[in-house]
């Protein structure tokens, strides 16, 4: 059976546009948002010590954990024409569980990095549909058990495709 991984994205922006005709295709933002999903992996591990054996049997296993992601973004959008518009940003934040606090422990909240391409399409003046690509790098493992930290300091990355509307007020 494959792994099932959900995200949702909820970001609230800011768009500063200039008025000179030449230069009214660009636009400048500024995001601040969160993903929430089940995308995290708690590793769960379990020693069995058997009376009839001198050896020691450990067993790893996997659960699937909510994780939430905290972004700030400042991104660029250029209008490529009057109905379509393509937008790149990069977030910082942090990436850290949620509904997981009494079992999942870490050294310290890690910093992420999250760039993000998009193609926006105007359905109304007020209303787009948006199509993006998210990149995070940078998140760390959590382990489950008695505090201690992982000794590693490795580092995992995801690529996330995204859809949505967009409202503009």
């Amino acid at each position: 059976a494959g792994r099932r991984y959900c995200s949702g994205l909820g970001m609230f922006a800011i768009e500063i546009r200039p008025r000179r005709s030449k230069a009214s295709r660009w636009a400048f933002e500024a995001r601040l948002g969160a993903t929430l999903g089940r995308y995290g992996t708690v590793v769960l591990q379990s020693d069995t010590v058997d009376p009839n054996s001198p050896s020691t049997t450990t067993t790893t296993g996997n659960r699937d954990a909510g994780w939430a992601r905290i972004l700030a973004e400042p991104g660029v959008v250029y209008s490529a024409h009057h109905r379509v518009a393509i937008g790149v940003g990069v977030g910082v934040g942090v990436g850290l569980p949620f509904r997981s606090g009494r079992d999942v422990v870490s050294q310290n909240v890690n910093a992420i990095v999250s760039p993000a391409i998009d193609l926006r399409f105007r359905v109304r003046r007020y209303l787009k549909v948006v199509l993006q690509l998210r990149g995070v790098l940078h998140e760390q493992a959590l382990v489950r058990g008695s505090g201690e930290t992982p000794g590693s300091k490795d580092w995992s990355g995801s690529l996330i495709p995204l859809f949505g509307l967009q409202a503009a007020f």
